[in-house]
């Protein structure tokens, strides 16, 4: 019975770490510097 309560207070700590893990994480959408790409016309 030990286990299980170790291991669900595990897994409670795991998915909270990845909600703010996620929520600081910085990830905005960027502009696409066009200049960059490679020349699509053959």
């Amino acid at each position: 019975m030990f286990m299980l309560i170790v291991l669900a207070a595990l897994s409670v700590l795991a998915i909270g770490w990845t909600v703010v893990a996620l929520v600081r994480d910085g990830y905005r959408p960027g502009r696409t510097d066009w200049s960059r790409l490679p020349d699509a016309r053959p």
